[in-house]
């Protein structure tokens, strides 16, 4: 397979430093920002919807956020170990430290949105303490959002993969066109509505905050799948792969040396 890896070294070790480091850094500052927007496009849209229900993405929030933290800390520490075997240039190892990153952050978000799914009722009312007016709104939120944590930590894994190679301006393209597909859908999900063309009527009945928290996800899942189908057709010199992939002590004990500092201060 043919790499990549030697444009985007040449372009940060031998171009300028401002330049070398607005590629670098300029676009997880925009992945950042767009991992918040979402939950404020929500909000925004929901205040007109009714204004109590403007409270309802930051009740949950925190949650996400927690459950991400875990997510980034583990793809930092990945983002290391990717860099050094490219920098050995031992490229088999690199994609074998990308798919076990991949994957188990897939299995990570699974077991997380799970608990999430199944536990939502008690965690927002005793840990959470979700005020009762909008008890039944944050718990229709999260039920939704939950299925959409497997596809955050998935774009984690993708930014991280791109990231540890030099290429930062994909993923921050495909979280762009995922903020702007939210921006879309949000409206058209929570207050319905209704297309008539050519005697064919298709309707979307008004979904309120389940409407805010579906096109949260669907936004997700479409660019993540293509960041899933980028990585395992071979994108910039890394390909996810099935042979070699091993959970080791060594690897997770890497990651938690790594990461876990950066998990502590988050």
């Amino acid at each position: 397979m043919s790499r990549e890896y030697a444009k985007y070294r040449e372009k940060i070790l031998k171009g300028s430093i401002l330049s070398a480091l607005l590629w670098l850094g300029l676009p997880p500052l925009v992945n950042q920002l767009v991992q918040v927007s979402y939950n404020v496009i929500d909000s925004i849209w929901l205040s007109r919807l009714q204004d109590i229900a403007l409270a309802v993405p930051r009740q949950i929030w925190p949650l996400l956020s927690l459950t991400f933290m875990i997510g980034m800390g583990i793809s930092i520490a990945n983002i290391a170990l990717i860099s050094q075997y490219v920098g050995a240039k031992k490229y088999d190892e690199a994609d074998r430290v990308a798919s076990n990153l991949y994957f188990f952050l897939i299995f990570l978000g699974m077991i997380i949105g799970l608990v999430f799914f199944s536990l939502k009722e008690h965690i927002l009312l005793y840990i959470m303490h979700v005020p009762p007016e909008i008890y039944e709104w944050s718990v229709e939120y999260a039920a939704i959002i939950s299925i959409g944590v497997p596809f955050g930590m998935m774009s984690y894994a993708f930014t991280t993969i791109l990231q540890a190679v030099g290429d930062t301006r994909t993923p921050t393209i495909l979280q762009s066109v995922s903020a702007l597909m939210n921006i879309f859908l949000d409206p058209l999900l929570i207050f319905g509505f209704k297309i008539e063309f050519a005697g064919i009527v298709f309707e979307v009945e008004p979904m309120g905050v389940a409407g805010a928290a579906l096109a949260t996800v669907i936004s997700r899942m479409i660019t993540t799948s293509m960041g899933m189908y980028l990585l395992f057709k071979g994108y910039r010199g890394v390909r996810i792969v099935f042979t070699g992939l091993k959970f080791d002590k060594q690897w997770l004990l890497a990651c938690l040396r790594i990461g876990g500092p950066v998990m502590v201060l988050r």
